[in-house]
């Protein structure tokens, strides 16, 4: 038997060398990552949208009202008509600003925050509701439920202004308590001349 050729080579010469396979590249921490980012995003969008949930739930229903009292009071201003505007205001509202505060505010001295004047947006507010005021709040702003609007007043020739205004739940029914007007000084050019 030893006469017999062997056919298994006896030299490594004689055996193609086999080169490695080179190591697949693993994805396992990529997928990891993106699906953490997935997930993470999710989280926010759902805390996003339950704050929204809550300010959409905690604003009053019936803010047109709350609107109206700040359009009501600009309109009264354009016709001169203080105690009509004294009585948009609580009687808390009517303590800081009195019936003689706003006589002088709508006297015409005061006419460019009211000519012209055409409708109003709010651009933010902030609503509290409760029977006891906030104690973290400014000591001016009323107790229980009171809104704070902040916005444009439009006026014609398309100039604008601001209203910062803040209005207390009585009873059933949103009354003024402050409010602040503010217009750019070329509107008082512009009512001059024409």
């Amino acid at each position: 038997m030893s006469d017999l050729p062997s056919s298994i080579p006896q030299t490594t010469d004689d055996y193609p060398q086999v080169q490695p396979q080179p190591a697949k590249k693993s994805y396992r921490w990529l997928i990891i990552g993106l699906a953490g980012l997935l997930g993470l995003t999710c989280v926010c969008v759902g805390v996003v949208a339950v704050l929204v949930v809550r300010a959409m739930a905690s604003m009053p229903a019936d803010m047109r009202a709350v609107e109206g009292q700040i359009d009501q009071f600009m309109q009264d201003g354009m016709k001169h008509d203080a105690p009509a505007a004294f009585a948009l205001f609580s009687a808390r509202g009517q303590q800081k600003m009195p019936l003689a505060d706003i006589q002088k505010l709508f006297g015409y001295n005061s006419n460019p925050l009211f000519i012209g004047y055409e409708s109003l947006l709010t651009t933010s507010y902030r609503y509290h509701s409760g029977s006891d005021g906030d104690k973290d709040l400014d000591e001016s702003l009323p107790a229980g439920s009171f809104a704070i609007l902040e916005g444009v007043l439009n006026y014609e020739g398309g100039v604008s202004g601001t209203f910062d205004a803040t209005l207390e739940q009585v009873g059933s029914e949103w009354k003024l308590y402050s409010i602040q007007i503010g217009v750019p000084p070329n509107k008082n050019r512009n009512n001059r001349s024409g």
